[in-house]
């Protein structure tokens, strides 16, 4: 949808503030005179506010995990903007500081259009606002109900898109048994469902990059870096006893010891079917002592 030039890319994160977002009165040094001052320095709300007034074509700023700031606080009273009618144009416009008002009236293209001394900042039906976030995230801000309703969420389901991992089969620890990495993955969620984990806990088919996944030599030390460290200390963390064989007294370092030497065995109740040359069989369903 659009163009690589209209898209402008924002990372949010716990110390992300308005004066960044937005923009703000910030020193400068000129490189060439030496004379210092102050002037206003935009941030990519404003720069792609800017691009959109003197384009036609569809501009997107794109905010990447969006809830790892607070919100409310980073859009400030940007917040009322998002209110937008159907043909895309904000209904309550908002009046721009006088800092923003000056830089504006020198864009080219842009003809401000003021109230007072000061211009009123409405958002154009081209310029869109899409961001991304992971409710599973720990340490995040919570989004107040006001802030939610003003965008349309669109939920990504767990296991979107696994269609194109279907193929790749992956080693269980040392055992010189394998498996197709989608059945694990299931398998695993399957076992954390049944110990009642909230559903964005679940694996998703992308929770391991697929160089990981592909290769085999890599693919054990990923999973017990990534995979089994997540379950130990977070999904499972609390449902040790209902996820791992012996998980109640069970140890990180003796949960990657078992999963080496048992593989799909190191958790409880597996119950999933194992590929060994070619061979259909059914794996153990606990660790025997």
């Amino acid at each position: 949808m659009f163009d690589e030039s209209r898209i402008l890319r924002v990372t949010f994160h716990p110390d992300y503030t308005y004066a960044q977002f937005v923009g703000s009165l910030r020193p400068y040094t000129d490189v060439i005179t030496g004379k210092s001052g102050y002037r206003y320095t935009p941030g990519p709300f404003v720069d792609a506010y800017v691009q959109a007034m003197q384009l036609e074509d569809p501009v997107v700023l794109l905010i990447e995990e969006i809830n790892r700031a607070n919100p409310a606080a980073v859009f400030g009273d940007v917040f009322q903007l998002l209110d937008r009618e159907d043909s895309g144009e904000s209904t309550y416009p908002i009046r721009a500081s006088e800092e923003l008002t000056n830089y504006l009236s020198w864009q080219p293209g842009i003809t401000p259009i003021l109230e007072g001394e000061r211009a009123t900042l409405s958002l154009p039906k081209n310029l869109f606002l899409w961001a991304t976030m992971n409710s599973a995230d720990q340490g995040v801000f919570p989004m107040d109900t006001a802030f939610k309703r003003r965008w349309d969420f669109e939920y990504l389901g767990i296991n979107d898109n696994e269609e194109a991992l279907n193929d790749l089969k992956v080693p269980l620890g040392e055992t010189g048994r394998q498996i197709m990495w989608n059945d694990l993955r299931h398998a695993i969620n399957d076992l954390l469902r049944k110990a009642k984990v909230n559903e964005d806990k679940l694996i998703g088919p992308y929770f391991m990059r697929r160089s990981d996944i592909e290769h085999s030599e890599r693919f054990n030390k990923a999973f017990k870096n990534k995979v089994l460290m997540y379950l130990y200390e977070d999904a499972a963390r609390m449902r040790r006893d209902q996820v791992f064989a012996d998980g109640s007294v069970i140890t990180y370092s003796q949960l990657c010891e078992n999963y080496d030497r048992l593989g799909d065995g190191a958790f409880k109740d597996l119950g999933v079917t194992v590929v060994d040359d070619g061979t259909a069989t059914t794996a153990p369903d606990t660790m025997e002592a």
